[in-house]
């Protein structure tokens, strides 16, 4: 004869439980359904767990409670982030909720947490209880809770749950706006964010103190936007970037810069962007078609020859497959006294280096 299917036959905890009821008494399904076939189970010290056997209806019966079974949850106050439910945490000594599912918690002395096969927390209450983890290292760890009884039994145990530790802050670097110096008044957000728990991180910028706006990020973690899409105002800015990860670790940096009016970016509402200091010049035409600038130079003696050299870092943009004959770099010398081109220093393609003089 066997029983209807789902009753547990294999163990059955003791001790006068609303489940457990004196009197009751489970009876097969079918033709076999009498009362000589009535399951019996002898009276037995709390917590001990009996094989049922087929005996005289004359015994106390009891009806069959259904399998002990617990859940495990990683606690949303434990879950930070943006989402309180991806199972991401900066929490290393993370709490969790193991539950009770179905059966009787009669029998249960303890529930024991495991990260990785490795005991790291227990609790010793039966019913729904939260267990604190000792710290666990960055990285994903499998948890599991189990039921033990009072002899060290484990008399269930929850289904396996992936949670990733990451306590470590994302990364940031900032190209661009560059700090000191003076820019286009198209000056842009450029640079890169990773983090090291996997993903890529949110990232926010705000300029002059204003309101938070979200920055475009690809697969890869880089990011190239316009500070501002109808220019930049004349004279000094600041930009706060935050890059917040899925743990809700943080970086943030704060540039100041400024923008000036001795550029020239020809084609209005192009990507192209330029900066400067003393010594140094950055031009990135992109789709402009043409940056400009123009930098003072003191030559001093009025009489005699001059030698002006400098450096070149050409950088072709692999991006534009618009097709052009030619990129051209090109030097000018411009006397400001006179207002008027006294000499054509060089046009030449992209070099390393060159050196032009000149003299009256």
């Amino acid at each position: 004869m066997e029983p209807n299917i789902g009753e547990n036959l294999l163990a059955v905890p003791l001790g006068g439980t609303q489940e457990l009821e004196i009197g009751s008494q489970w009876i097969p399904s079918g033709a076999e359904s009498d009362s000589s076939n009535l399951l019996n189970f002898p009276e037995a010290d709390e917590g001990a767990f009996l094989s049922p056997k087929f005996r005289e209806p004359s015994l106390p019966q009891y009806r069959l409670p259904p399998l002990l079974s617990i859940g495990l949850d990683l606690l949303p106050s434990s879950d930070s982030g943006a989402s309180n439910t991806d199972n991401i945490t900066n929490d290393s000594t993370p709490t969790f909720a193991a539950e009770l599912l179905t059966g009787s918690p009669v029998g249960v002395a303890k529930v024991q947490l495991y990260a990785n096969g490795q005991f790291v927390g227990e609790t010793t209450r039966r019913n729904s209880t939260q267990i604190t983890s000792i710290p666990l290292t960055d990285g994903p760890h499998v948890l599991q809770a189990r039921a033990l009884n009072v002899a060290g039994s484990v008399l269930a145990s929850s289904a396996p749950l992936t949670v990733t530790i990451d306590t470590a802050a994302p990364s940031l670097s900032l190209t661009a706006p560059i700090a000191g110096w003076a820019h286009s008044p198209t000056a842009r957000l450029i640079g890169s964010a990773s983090d090291t728990g996997g993903g890529v991180p949110n990232i926010k910028y705000s300029l002059d103190g204003g309101s938070s706006s979200p920055v475009p990020v690809s697969a890869a973690g880089q990011f190239d936007a316009a500070i501002a899409a109808n220019g930049l105002a004349l004279g000094s800015h600041n930009v706060g970037v935050q890059v917040v990860d899925k743990a809700g670790n943080q970086t943030s940096q704060s540039v100041n810069f400024s923008v000036t009016e001795n550029f020239l970016i020809r084609k209005q509402g192009s990507s192209g962007w330029a900066a400067e200091t003393a010594d140094s010049i950055i031009l990135s035409e992109r789709d402009s078609l043409l940056t400009e600038t123009a930098i003072l130079i003191q030559l001093g003696p009025t009489s005699g020859s001059r030698t002006l050299e400098f450096e070149l870092d050409a950088r072709f943009d692999t991006t534009d497959k618009t097709s052009l004959t030619e990129d051209r770099f090109q030097v000018w010398l411009v006397d400001m006294a006179r207002d008027l081109e006294t000499r054509f220093l060089k046009e030449t393609g992209f070099l390393k280096s060159s050196s032009f003089s000149c003299g009256e």
